[in-house]
C-alpha cells in the first residue's frame, strides 16, 4: 500500500466538499490479494455515486444490486493488467471503510516522472459524496521538453 496527497495540483479544481475529497490524502492498493479483499470491502456497503469520468454525472447513488455491476466493470478494467506483479490503479481514503476510490485504467495511468501540465484524471471515482462537475479543461500549452522541466 502507498500513500498519496495530492496538494501540488497541476490544474485548480473547484473548492468544494466533493473536490477537496478527491485532492485528500490516499493509500494505493498495489498487492493483488489486497485489491480482491478491497472490493469485498467496497461490496458490502451501499450508498455509493459510481462517476465513470467518460459519462454523465450521476444525480444520485447506485440503487439497490447496482454497485455489483458497475464493480464487475471496473474489475474487468483494474484485472486487464494482472499480468503485472503489482496493481497500483486504485486509490481509496481508507483502507477499511472507504468512502472516497479513484480508479486508474491501468492503460492511461501516466507516470511518477510525467512532465505533462495535464492531470491525469481516474476512469472512475466512487464515492459517498455526490459528484461536481470535472472542471473544463484548460487549454493546451504549447511548451517544448526543456520549457516545461526547466518552468520557463
Amino acid at each position: 500500500m502507498t500513500a498519496s496527497n495530492q496538494s501540488k495540483t497541476k490544474d485548480a479544481l473547484p473548492d468544494t466538499p466533493y473536490w477537496r475529497a478527491f485532492m485528500g490524502r490516499f493509500y494505493g492498493l498495489l498487492k493483488w490479494q489486497d485489491v480482491d479483499e478491497f472490493w469485498d470491502i467496497v461490496a458490502a456497503s451501499d450508498g455509493w455515486y459510481a462517476f465513470d469520468l467518460q459519462d454523465d454525472l450521476p444525480n444520485e447513488p447506485l440503487p439497490n444490486g447496482a454497485l455489483k455491476a458497475v464493480l464487475e466493470t471496473v474489475k474487468t478494467l483494474v484485472n486487464s493488467r494482472r499480468d503485472m506483479s503489482i496493481s497500483g490503479a486504485i486509490y481509496a481514503d481508507d483502507l477499511t471503510a472507504p468512502r472516497f476510490i479513484k480508479i486508474y485504467d491501468p492503460s492511461h495511468m501516466g507516470s511518477a516522472c510525467n512532465t505533462s501540465t495535464a492531470r491525469t484524471m481516474p476512469r472512475w471515482v466512487l464515492s459517498k459524496l455526490p459528484p461536481d462537475p470535472l472542471p473544463a479543461p484548460r487549454a493546451p500549452e504549447n511548451k517544448g521538453f526543456l520549457q516545461r522541466m526547466f518552468k520557463k
